[in-house]
């Protein structure tokens, strides 16, 4: 006798432990005792902290317990419905294999249906939070609290990602009773995450300086939660009693649970140092004590995570048994819902602010830190300013290529070391570039801004191209009997791309967009717009340097010569920008970098330098042209002769 499951084989009537009764029952337990676990701890951590509703001193105005005990217990909900939402798709996208022809298997179409449950639910208390905000807003109660005062507030920036949220939740909601393939469920997973983002940003997002940092960590912090615990409740709901599917979700979420505590772990890190400082008193406040209550927690989780890896996943995929696995599942989603009623007490926690620091630069400089030192050498090493998108970014790369070079190792493949190296090398100065001393001067000093735009389109892309991650990925697909890799780089979207032309000119246009338009001081006064910036200059240099470096795994139309002149002229339109930075008589950005006031820096002398650093650069080009053209020829040489 034998049991089938989508997409999955057969298996032996005995193997499949999770089809006891036990398993068979629904998760929907322990769902709901992790959601009063959340409630109950929310409101416990804010009875401790003062976080509960208040009493109105009497003649002001009021909106009423009901809207202050709303407020929070609404805003608690919507975030378990987001998790369930997040976590539904997870299931039906990633966790579960899809049928041959691509669409979503039974227990996957049910994921889905699930998740547009939750994701109605999420739009719901989204909206009831904006009308309770509102309420609270105007000290009316939420019975008398009119449309005006409602449309008055989604227009702050906090009304207006209540207001996003519940339009993305909606249509997660509307669209997945139409969802039927991988595909789709995918879709619908991304645009469920991106609902977390509104929320995550518009909280922070003021001008005060330090803030773009914290904003960046939040971002990956609710992200990461969402597919963590999400992933878990998903498992726990959807999957529990499929005995055929149960080993296979469970090892495909066990490397994204990896990550995404590293990244929660990390990124919770970042935000935290960054707000309390090196202030004993902050540390030592309420605040501080529901930080190392959270952490305490995360730092549990994190055991059990281990103690996952070790003992129930083996298990599970040895004999087939998941009841370990969900017992210990089951665990955990209790000890999570006391870490996220913790988080949401903290977001109605007060930053303690021990110390009001008056910013040197004066209000209006978020990229800036309160206080900037006269720029060295010294500052340019120490004084880091990591960005955890940026870090979450570099470690996925990091990781992926190292874990293709493992896979080639254990099916005895070497790679070149060299090539290994290089790659490395890239991303350690994309890191530099990017959260070092150098990302924390160039919003301040417009010859740093240059250099770290110069690196980021030219350094980093050769040295990551250097170790031929394309090859790798081709490598690693020969090696897994799989043609993917091989499709997509030989592609159209490839061939096109292997042309010399496009990558010039996507150079000489972003070159002349940041430095010829008001783009760089926009940039310069948003950390989104410079990250985007920096993001599309290595994507232009990957794009001018893959025809010849990239010519192994996608056959270049033009041929060396078209790629060197697109280079030469490539080197022309940093020669023009050289000379306009160096002797030209307007001062660039002059409005962000006069008002910065620096009594430590000339802003005349310092475009000077950095029209200087662009010449290098545009020396430094020709000399690639004349390195790479060498290299070419003598590798053309050494094929006729073997031939």
């Amino acid at each position: 006798m034998t049991v089938r499951g989508p997409g999955v084989g057969t298996t032996r009537a005995h193997a499949p432990g999770p089809c006891t009764d036990a398993a068979r029952r629904p998760g929907a337990g322990a769902v709901v005792a992790a959601g009063l676990v959340a409630v109950a701890s929310c409101l416990t951590a804010l009875a401790v902290t003062g976080g509960l509703p208040q009493a109105v001193p009497e003649g002001l105005p009021d909106a009423g317990s009901l809207t202050g005990w709303g407020l929070r217990i609404v805003s608690l909900l919507a975030t378990g419905a987001a998790v369930g939402t997040v976590g539904s798709l997870v299931v039906a996208a990633v966790l579960l294999p899809a049928r041959t022809d691509g669409t979503l298997g039974g227990t996957a179409r049910r994921a889905v249906s699930a998740a547009g449950w939750w994701a109605a639910g999420w739009a719901v208390l989204a909206a009831g939070e904006l009308v309770l905000t509102a309420s609270d807003v105007a000290g009316v109660p939420v019975t008398r609290i009119g449309g005006g005062a409602v449309a008055e507030v989604a227009t702050t920036r906090p009304g207006t990602a209540l207001c996003l949220t519940a339009a993305l939740a909606t249509v997660v909601g509307v669209s997945s009773g139409a969802t039927r393939t991988a595909t789709g469920a995918r879709v619908l997973l991304v645009v469920s995450v991106a609902a977390l983002l509104p929320g995550a940003v518009a909280g922070h997002a003021s001008s005060a300086p330090g803030h773009d940092v914290v904003v960046s960590a939040l971002v990956v912090h609710v992200v990461a939660v969402s597919l963590w615990t999400g992933g878990l409740l998903g498992l726990v709901l959807h999957v529990r009693g499929e005995a055929a599917l149960l080993p296979g979700a469970v090892a495909r979420f066990s490397p994204l649970a990896l990550g995404a505590y590293l990244a929660l772990a990390g990124s919770g890190l970042i935000a935290v140092v960054e707000r309390l400082g090196a202030s004993g008193a902050a540390w030592t406040s309420g605040y501080g004590a529901l930080v190392a209550a959270k952490a305490t927690a995360l730092l549990v989780l994190g055991l059990l995570g281990h103690l996952h890896r070790r003992t129930t996943i083996a298990s599970l995929a040895r004999e087939g048994d998941g009841r370990p696995f969900l017992r210990l599942a089951g665990v955990e989603l209790l000890l999570m819902g006391v870490a996220i009623g913790l988080a949401s007490a903290l977001s109605r926690t007060a930053v303690p602010v021990p110390v009001e620091v008056r910013p040197e630069h004066g209000t209006g400089h978020p990229t800036l830190p309160a206080v900037v030192e006269p720029l060295s050498v010294a500052e340019l090493a120490t004084a880091w300013r990591p960005d955890a998108i940026v870090l979450v970014v570099l470690a996925a790369a990091a990781s992926a290529y190292a874990g293709g070079v493992r896979d080639l190792r254990r099916r005895g493949r070497p790679w070149p070391r060299a090539r290994a190296v290089a790659f490395a090398a890239g991303i350690g100065v994309a890191l530099v570039v990017l959260c070092s001393g150098v990302a924390t001067y160039a919003p301040a000093v417009l010859s740093v801004q240059v250099a770290q735009l110069l690196a980021a389109l030219l350094l980093v892309p050769l040295l990551l191209l250097l170790g031929d991650p394309a090859g790798l990925a081709l490598e690693v697909g020969t090696a897994r009997g799989t043609e993917a890799p091989a499709r997509l780089l030989r592609s159209g979207v490839a061939r096109a791309a292997a042309s010399a032309v496009p990558g010039a000119v996507a150079v000489c246009v972003l070159l002349l967009a940041v430095y010829r338009t008001p783009l760089i001081e926009m940039s310069q006064r948003s950390s989104w717009m410079h990250l985007a910036v920096l993001t599309l200059a290595m994507a232009a240099g990957v794009l001018l340097l893959w025809p010849v470096l990239g010519a192994g795994v996608t056959p270049r139309p033009g041929g060396a010569a078209e790629w060197q002149w697109s280079m030469v002229g490539v080197a022309g339109c940093l020669a023009i920008l050289a000379a306009q930075l160096r002797y030209g008589d307007r001062l660039l950005a002059a409005e962000w970098f006069l008002e910065l006031r620096w009594s430590w820096i000339d802003p005349v002398a310092d475009q000077r330098l950095a029209g200087a650093l662009v010449a290098a650069a545009t020396v430094a080009v020709l000399l690639l042209v004349v390195l790479l053209g060498a290299r070419g020829r003598t590798s053309r040489g050494t094929d006729r002769g073997t031939a």
